[in-house]
Formats: structure tokens, C-alpha cells, sequence
């Protein structure tokens, strides 16, 4: 190649160096905002119940994630306790319903399918204990040949489980 057609590379544009810089900084700020909204709370943050107070003061009513699936099971509920009362359900056949009921709002609640779900099972699951005792209660009126459980006091015991947890 002759030395007079040989020319000098073409320089960069001034941009290039800013857009560069201008991505590190992106790909920075994400990894920081990433790592900052899913850790806990940091450790200067005020105590938990400062923190619930202040929300308390300042939110008047928070609405309830679980009220259609609250309802539903107090329906149910009830419609147990009427048949039972119009003696279309036994002893037995009440408890089982109940256990039915109470399964399905901790599925509703939870998240984890709950229908063969044991009172022991659901000891040894933190998300499922509440459920525990309902299953336990029902257990021997539900299964025995014969109780002496009261289905009103489990009918008690199941609502006050669905309307605290």
C-alpha cells in the first residue's frame, strides 16, 4: 500500500465516554434499589410496635385480604349449624363438615393445601398451627363411633379460628 493513501483512524465521538458512564450508573442504581427493597428493615429503624403505632395513627382502617374467604367460611358455617339443628346432619357428619370448612379457609388463608393436611402435620408447619387444635377437636367426634363432643362448642371453636386468623 502506497504512504499516501493510508489515513489516520477516525476518533470517537465525545458521547461515547458519557453513555458508558451513563449505563454503569444504571446497572449501580438497580443493583442498589434491588438489594434495598428486599431486605428487612434496616437496624436504625424505630421497633416494631413504634412502627405499628405510627401506622395506626396515621391509617384509620386497614382493609382485610382474607375478608371474602372470612365470610364464605362463616357462611358455611352456619349453613352446618342449620342443618344440624334441622337434624339433616348427625354428630359425626357435622364435625367432618366442620373440618371440611376450617381446611378450606386455611387453604384460602395460607396458600397450602390443607385436605389431607393431619392436626400433627399442621404442628409441624408454622404457617398451618392455628389449625392445629381445630383439627384436633374434631378429630375423635369425627371419626369415633361414639362422642360426647358438643357440636356447638366446635361450631364456637371453629368460628373464633376463622375470625382471628
Amino acid at each position: 500500500m502506497p504512504a499516501g493513501e493510508l489515513v489516520e483512524p477516525m476518533a470517537y465521538g465525545w458521547w461515547w465516554p458519557l453513555v458508558g458512564a451513563l449505563l454503569v450508573a444504571g446497572v449501580v442504581a438497580w443493583f442498589w434499589w434491588v438489594l434495598r427493597s428486599t431486605r428487612g428493615p434496616a437496624a436504625g429503624s424505630p421497633p416494631p410496635a413504634a412502627a405499628a403505632d405510627a401506622a395506626a395513627a396515621t391509617v384509620t382502617a386497614r382493609p382485610d385480604p382474607y375478608a371474602a374467604a372470612r365470610d364464605a367460611a362463616l357462611a358455611r358455617l352456619q349453613a352446618v349449624e342449620d342443618r344440624y339443628a334441622a337434624g339433616d346432619l348427625d354428630t359425626r357428619g357435622a364435625h367432618l363438615e366442620l373440618r371440611y370448612v376450617v381446611r378450606e379457609f386455611a387453604a384460602a388463608r395460607t396458600g397450602v393445601p390443607t385436605a389431607t393436611v393431619t392436626a400433627s402435620d399442621a404442628r409441624g408447619d408454622r404457617r398451618l398451627r392455628r389449625l392445629a387444635g381445630a383439627l384436633e377437636q374434631s378429630s375423635r367426634p369425627a371419626f369415633a363411633a361414639r362422642t360426647r363432643a358438643q357440636v356447638r362448642t366446635s361450631l364456637r371453636e371453629a368460628r373464633k379460628l376463622v375470625r382471628t386468623w
